[in-house]
């Protein structure tokens, strides 16, 4: 019965603290690369 409390305790602060955002997670170096190399053809 305690196991329970305190687990869904924990997954209530979780929660709580993914709204708030923390922690900050670093942007994913996936995307970056794709939208940063990205250069529109140049215009004569």
């Amino acid at each position: 019965m305690v196991f329970n409390d305190v687990a869904i305790a924990l997954f209530v602060l979780d929660v709580f603290l993914v709204i708030i955002g923390w922690p900050p997670t670093p942007p994913d170096e996936g995307f970056a690369e794709t939208s940063r190399d990205f250069e529109p053809p140049q215009t004569p």
